[in-house]
Protein backbone atom coordinates (compact mmCIF):
# COMPACT_ATOMS: atom_id res chain seq x y z
CA UNK A 1 0.00 0.00 0.00
CA UNK A 2 1.41 3.39 -0.96
CA UNK A 3 1.58 6.04 1.75
CA UNK A 4 3.40 9.32 2.20
CA UNK A 5 6.08 9.79 4.85
CA UNK A 6 7.75 12.93 6.11
CA UNK A 7 11.54 12.73 6.11
CA UNK A 8 13.93 14.91 8.12
CA UNK A 9 17.66 14.33 7.73
CA UNK A 10 20.14 14.51 10.63
CA UNK A 11 23.86 13.99 10.88
CA UNK A 12 25.15 11.48 13.42
CA UNK A 13 27.49 13.74 15.36
CA UNK A 14 28.57 11.22 18.01
CA UNK A 15 28.46 7.44 18.32
CA UNK A 16 30.80 5.32 20.38
CA UNK A 17 33.24 5.75 23.26
CA UNK A 18 35.20 8.99 23.62
CA UNK A 19 38.04 10.26 25.75
CA UNK A 20 36.83 12.70 28.37
CA UNK A 21 36.81 16.21 27.00
CA UNK A 22 37.23 15.06 23.39
CA UNK A 23 34.45 14.77 20.81
CA UNK A 24 36.20 14.70 17.44
CA UNK A 25 36.22 10.92 16.98
CA UNK A 26 35.45 7.90 19.17
CA UNK A 27 38.24 5.68 20.45
CA UNK A 28 36.05 2.77 19.37
CA UNK A 29 32.46 2.19 18.31
CA UNK A 30 30.43 3.13 15.24
CA UNK A 31 26.83 3.32 14.03
CA UNK A 32 27.10 -0.05 12.29
CA UNK A 33 28.57 -1.71 15.38
CA UNK A 34 26.00 -0.11 17.68
CA UNK A 35 22.98 -1.18 15.64
CA UNK A 36 24.38 -4.68 15.06
CA UNK A 37 25.06 -4.94 18.78
CA UNK A 38 21.53 -3.71 19.56
CA UNK A 39 20.05 -6.33 17.23
CA UNK A 40 22.07 -9.03 18.97
CA UNK A 41 21.05 -7.72 22.42
CA UNK A 42 17.29 -7.83 21.72
CA UNK A 43 17.49 -11.38 20.40
CA UNK A 44 15.37 -13.64 22.59
CA UNK A 45 14.09 -10.76 24.75
CA UNK A 46 10.49 -9.79 25.33
CA UNK A 47 9.67 -6.33 24.00
CA UNK A 48 9.14 -5.06 27.55
CA UNK A 49 12.74 -6.00 28.35
CA UNK A 50 14.25 -3.79 25.63
CA UNK A 51 14.08 -0.39 27.35
CA UNK A 52 17.50 1.01 28.26
CA UNK A 53 16.57 3.59 30.91
CA UNK A 54 14.04 3.74 33.70
CA UNK A 55 11.23 6.15 34.49
CA UNK A 56 13.41 7.77 37.18
CA UNK A 57 15.96 8.71 34.50
CA UNK A 58 13.26 9.80 32.08
CA UNK A 59 11.95 13.22 31.08
CA UNK A 60 10.12 11.79 28.06
CA UNK A 61 8.38 8.56 27.09
CA UNK A 62 10.05 5.24 27.84
CA UNK A 63 11.10 3.57 24.61
CA UNK A 64 11.27 -0.08 23.59
CA UNK A 65 12.79 -1.77 20.53
CA UNK A 66 10.25 -3.14 18.07
CA UNK A 67 12.66 -4.03 15.27
CA UNK A 68 16.21 -3.52 13.96
CA UNK A 69 16.54 -4.25 10.23
CA UNK A 70 19.50 -3.95 7.85
CA UNK A 71 19.59 -3.73 4.04
CA UNK A 72 22.85 -3.25 2.09
CA UNK A 73 24.45 -1.20 4.85
CA UNK A 74 21.38 0.87 5.72
CA UNK A 75 19.44 0.28 8.93
CA UNK A 76 15.90 0.90 10.12
CA UNK A 77 15.30 1.16 13.87
CA UNK A 78 11.69 0.97 15.03
CA UNK A 79 10.96 2.09 18.59
CA UNK A 80 7.79 2.01 20.68
CA UNK A 81 7.13 5.12 22.78
CA UNK A 82 5.15 4.38 25.92
CA UNK A 83 2.21 6.56 26.98
CA UNK A 84 1.85 7.11 30.71
CA UNK A 85 -1.11 5.46 32.38
CA UNK A 86 -3.03 5.90 35.62
CA UNK A 87 -3.47 2.54 37.34
CA UNK A 88 -3.23 0.80 33.97
CA UNK A 89 -5.65 3.19 32.25
CA UNK A 90 -5.20 5.91 29.63
CA UNK A 91 -7.37 9.02 29.83
CA UNK A 92 -9.21 10.47 26.83
CA UNK A 93 -11.49 13.50 26.60
CA UNK A 94 -14.56 13.94 24.40
CA UNK A 95 -13.59 16.56 21.83
CA UNK A 96 -17.25 16.99 20.84
CA UNK A 97 -18.32 18.03 24.32
CA UNK A 98 -19.13 21.60 25.27
CA UNK A 99 -16.25 23.53 26.86
CA UNK A 100 -16.39 23.16 30.63
CA UNK A 101 -18.58 20.05 30.46
CA UNK A 102 -16.30 17.52 28.85
CA UNK A 103 -16.16 14.03 30.32
CA UNK A 104 -13.03 11.93 30.60
CA UNK A 105 -13.00 8.26 29.75
CA UNK A 106 -10.42 5.93 31.28
CA UNK A 107 -9.53 3.11 28.88
CA UNK A 108 -8.17 -0.03 30.52
CA UNK A 109 -5.35 -2.10 29.04
CA UNK A 110 -4.54 -5.74 29.56
CA UNK A 111 -1.82 -6.55 32.05
CA UNK A 112 1.54 -6.48 30.27
CA UNK A 113 0.40 -4.30 27.36
CA UNK A 114 2.21 -1.02 26.67
CA UNK A 115 0.04 1.77 25.24
CA UNK A 116 1.99 4.03 22.92
CA UNK A 117 3.03 4.72 19.35
CA UNK A 118 5.79 3.75 16.93
CA UNK A 119 8.66 5.87 15.60
CA UNK A 120 11.04 5.03 12.76
CA UNK A 121 14.70 5.93 12.17
CA UNK A 122 16.60 5.31 8.94
CA UNK A 123 20.38 5.16 9.37
CA UNK A 124 22.80 5.61 6.45
CA UNK A 125 26.17 5.01 8.16
CA UNK A 126 28.30 5.40 5.04
CA UNK A 127 26.98 8.98 4.69
CA UNK A 128 27.07 9.70 8.43
CA UNK A 129 23.33 10.46 8.33
CA UNK A 130 20.09 9.45 10.01
CA UNK A 131 16.53 10.35 8.96
CA UNK A 132 13.36 10.39 10.99
CA UNK A 133 10.43 8.81 9.16
CA UNK A 134 6.96 10.00 10.16
CA UNK A 135 3.62 8.57 9.13
CA UNK A 136 0.56 9.80 11.07
CA UNK A 137 2.25 11.30 14.14
CA UNK A 138 3.64 14.81 14.48
CA UNK A 139 6.42 13.81 16.89
CA UNK A 140 9.35 11.94 15.38
CA UNK A 141 10.87 10.82 18.70
CA UNK A 142 14.44 11.75 17.77
CA UNK A 143 15.28 12.96 21.30
CA UNK A 144 14.03 9.73 22.88
CA UNK A 145 15.90 7.66 20.29
CA UNK A 146 19.13 9.48 21.11
CA UNK A 147 18.57 8.70 24.77
CA UNK A 148 17.74 5.04 24.09
CA UNK A 149 20.98 4.45 22.17
CA UNK A 150 23.09 6.52 24.57
CA UNK A 151 21.91 4.44 27.54
CA UNK A 152 22.38 1.26 25.49
CA UNK A 153 26.03 2.16 24.89
CA UNK A 154 26.44 3.07 28.54
CA UNK A 155 24.91 -0.05 30.09
CA UNK A 156 24.12 -2.90 27.70
CA UNK A 157 26.41 -3.01 24.67
CA UNK A 158 29.05 -5.67 24.14
CA UNK A 159 31.66 -3.04 25.07
CA UNK A 160 30.34 -2.74 28.63
CA UNK A 161 32.44 -4.28 31.39
CA UNK A 162 30.48 -5.20 34.52
CA UNK A 163 31.80 -5.76 38.01
CA UNK A 164 33.32 -9.21 38.41
CA UNK A 165 30.72 -11.93 38.84
CA UNK A 166 27.87 -9.58 37.96
CA UNK A 167 25.31 -10.18 35.21
CA UNK A 168 23.03 -7.71 33.48
CA UNK A 169 20.15 -6.59 35.69
CA UNK A 170 18.25 -3.45 36.71
CA UNK A 171 21.02 -2.03 38.93
CA UNK A 172 24.07 -2.91 36.91
CA UNK A 173 27.52 -1.85 38.10
CA UNK A 174 29.54 -0.77 35.07
CA UNK A 175 33.27 -0.60 35.74
CA UNK A 176 34.39 0.50 32.26
CA UNK A 177 34.38 -0.17 28.53
CA UNK A 178 36.64 -2.02 26.13
CA UNK A 179 36.89 -2.41 22.36
CA UNK A 180 36.88 -6.22 22.56
CA UNK A 181 37.02 -9.14 24.98
CA UNK A 182 40.84 -9.03 25.22
CA UNK A 183 41.21 -5.23 25.15
CA UNK A 184 42.17 -3.03 28.08
CA UNK A 185 39.29 -1.71 30.21
CA UNK A 186 38.91 2.05 29.81
CA UNK A 187 36.80 4.79 31.35
CA UNK A 188 35.86 6.45 28.10
CA UNK A 189 32.52 8.25 27.86
CA UNK A 190 29.73 6.58 25.82
CA UNK A 191 27.97 9.02 23.53
CA UNK A 192 25.25 8.98 20.94
CA UNK A 193 23.90 12.16 19.38
CA UNK A 194 22.20 13.28 16.19
CA UNK A 195 21.81 16.87 15.01
CA UNK A 196 19.78 18.38 12.21
CA UNK A 197 21.74 18.58 9.00
CA UNK A 198 22.00 22.32 8.51
CA UNK A 199 22.05 24.04 5.14
CA UNK A 200 24.24 27.15 5.07
CA UNK A 201 22.49 30.49 4.88
CA UNK A 202 19.09 30.80 6.62
CA UNK A 203 20.26 30.91 10.25
CA UNK A 204 23.23 33.12 9.38
CA UNK A 205 20.77 35.45 7.63
CA UNK A 206 18.77 35.79 10.86
CA UNK A 207 21.84 36.17 13.07
CA UNK A 208 22.97 39.10 10.95
CA UNK A 209 19.53 40.74 11.38
CA UNK A 210 18.70 39.71 14.96
CA UNK A 211 18.24 43.32 16.11
CA UNK A 212 15.40 43.65 13.57
CA UNK A 213 13.38 40.74 14.97
CA UNK A 214 10.00 42.02 16.15
CA UNK A 215 8.14 38.76 16.80
CA UNK A 216 9.09 35.22 17.79
CA UNK A 217 6.59 32.45 17.06
CA UNK A 218 6.60 28.80 18.05
CA UNK A 219 4.67 25.88 16.63
CA UNK A 220 4.87 22.89 18.90
CA UNK A 221 3.44 19.56 19.89
CA UNK A 222 2.87 18.72 23.53
CA UNK A 223 3.38 15.04 24.20
CA UNK A 224 1.06 14.32 27.12
CA UNK A 225 3.22 11.28 27.98
CA UNK A 226 5.87 13.71 29.26
CA UNK A 227 5.23 15.14 32.72
CA UNK A 228 6.50 18.71 32.07
CA UNK A 229 4.50 19.02 28.87
CA UNK A 230 1.43 17.54 30.53
CA UNK A 231 1.77 20.13 33.31
CA UNK A 232 1.93 22.91 30.70
CA UNK A 233 -1.16 21.49 29.01
CA UNK A 234 -2.99 21.44 32.33
CA UNK A 235 -2.10 25.11 32.82
CA UNK A 236 -3.43 25.93 29.37
CA UNK A 237 -6.65 24.08 30.16
CA UNK A 238 -7.06 26.04 33.38
CA UNK A 239 -6.56 29.32 31.50
CA UNK A 240 -9.38 28.21 29.20
CA UNK A 241 -11.53 27.47 32.29
CA UNK A 242 -11.41 23.74 31.68
CA UNK A 243 -11.04 21.56 34.75
CA UNK A 244 -10.18 18.36 32.93
CA UNK A 245 -6.51 17.55 33.59
CA UNK A 246 -5.92 15.11 30.73
CA UNK A 247 -6.31 15.08 26.98
CA UNK A 248 -6.00 12.53 24.23
CA UNK A 249 -4.76 11.88 21.61
CA UNK A 250 -1.32 11.91 23.18
CA UNK A 251 -0.15 14.80 20.97
CA UNK A 252 -1.62 18.30 21.32
CA UNK A 253 -0.63 21.05 18.86
CA UNK A 254 0.01 24.53 20.25
CA UNK A 255 0.99 27.80 18.55
CA UNK A 256 2.07 30.96 20.35
CA UNK A 257 4.00 34.15 19.65
CA UNK A 258 5.80 36.91 21.56
CA UNK A 259 6.43 40.49 20.49
CA UNK A 260 10.05 41.61 21.04
CA UNK A 261 12.17 44.70 20.48
CA UNK A 262 14.96 42.93 18.70
CA UNK A 263 17.24 40.13 19.93
CA UNK A 264 20.98 39.98 20.36
CA UNK A 265 22.83 37.37 18.27
CA UNK A 266 23.50 35.45 21.50
CA UNK A 267 19.80 35.40 22.37
CA UNK A 268 18.90 34.12 18.91
CA UNK A 269 21.66 31.51 19.04
CA UNK A 270 20.32 30.36 22.43
CA UNK A 271 16.92 29.73 20.84
CA UNK A 272 18.55 27.76 18.02
CA UNK A 273 20.62 25.74 20.52
CA UNK A 274 17.55 24.99 22.66
CA UNK A 275 15.67 23.88 19.56
CA UNK A 276 18.46 21.38 18.84
CA UNK A 277 17.57 19.67 22.14
CA UNK A 278 13.87 19.40 21.21
CA UNK A 279 12.13 17.13 18.76
CA UNK A 280 12.62 19.38 15.72
CA UNK A 281 10.06 17.49 13.65
CA UNK A 282 7.39 18.49 16.15
CA UNK A 283 8.61 21.99 17.09
CA UNK A 284 9.51 25.02 15.02
CA UNK A 285 10.43 28.66 15.68
CA UNK A 286 9.63 31.56 13.39
CA UNK A 287 10.91 35.16 13.31
CA UNK A 288 9.30 38.27 11.83
CA UNK A 289 11.54 41.23 10.98
CA UNK A 290 10.83 44.94 11.24
CA UNK A 291 10.19 46.48 7.84
CA UNK A 292 8.90 43.22 6.36
CA UNK A 293 5.21 42.43 6.28
CA UNK A 294 3.81 38.91 6.00
CA UNK A 295 7.17 37.13 5.99
CA UNK A 296 8.08 34.73 8.77
CA UNK A 297 11.48 33.05 8.72
CA UNK A 298 11.15 29.53 10.15
CA UNK A 299 14.14 27.63 11.52
CA UNK A 300 13.19 24.39 9.81
CA UNK A 301 13.76 26.02 6.41
CA UNK A 302 17.46 25.74 7.19
CA UNK A 303 17.30 21.96 7.20
CA UNK A 304 16.64 19.09 4.79
CA UNK A 305 13.03 17.93 4.97
CA UNK A 306 10.81 16.29 2.37
CA UNK A 307 7.71 14.19 1.83
CA UNK A 308 8.08 11.05 -0.28
CA UNK A 309 5.77 8.15 -1.26
CA UNK A 310 6.55 4.68 0.06
CA UNK A 311 4.95 1.37 -0.89
CA UNK A 312 4.85 -0.53 2.41
CA UNK A 313 3.15 -3.41 4.15
CA UNK A 314 1.49 -2.76 7.50
CA UNK A 315 1.39 -5.24 10.33
CA UNK A 316 -1.43 -3.18 11.84
CA UNK A 317 -2.60 0.44 12.02
CA UNK A 318 0.46 1.50 14.04
CA UNK A 319 3.33 -0.80 12.98
CA UNK A 320 4.79 -0.83 9.46
CA UNK A 321 6.73 -3.86 8.26
CA UNK A 322 10.35 -2.78 8.70
CA UNK A 323 11.81 -4.61 5.69
CA UNK A 324 9.23 -3.16 3.29
CA UNK A 325 9.74 0.35 4.68
CA UNK A 326 13.53 0.20 4.47
CA UNK A 327 13.37 -1.12 0.88
CA UNK A 328 10.98 1.72 -0.05
CA UNK A 329 13.17 4.36 1.60
CA UNK A 330 16.27 3.13 -0.20
CA UNK A 331 14.46 3.86 -3.46
CA UNK A 332 14.65 7.57 -2.52
CA UNK A 333 18.22 7.40 -1.19
CA UNK A 334 20.01 9.07 -4.11
CA UNK A 335 17.47 11.90 -4.30
CA UNK A 336 17.60 12.61 -0.55
CA UNK A 337 21.38 12.46 -0.38
CA UNK A 338 21.47 14.89 -3.28
CA UNK A 339 19.33 17.29 -1.30
CA UNK A 340 21.53 16.80 1.76
CA UNK A 341 24.66 17.65 -0.22
CA UNK A 342 23.13 20.60 -2.12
Amino acid sequence: MEEEVKITIYKVSACGYYKRGESAAPQFGSVNETLQDLRNWIGGKLLGETKTYSAEENSGPLTYVVDVTERQGDWLLTLWNELETTDGKVASIDGRAQVGRADVTMTEFEVGSIPGYATYFWFMPDAGLMATVRFQHAAAGQVSMNKHLRYFLAQFSANVVLAEGEVEHADINVVGYRAGPAAVVTHFKPQFKTELLRKPGPIDFLLERSERIRKVSKKGVLDIAERPKRALWQTLLENLHLETPAARPHEVKVNYEVEVEGLSPDQLQAIVDAWHEEDQDANNYGFDLKGESGSTYWLDHAFVKDTVPVDVQRQNEEIVNAASLLDALRGHRRYLLGRANA
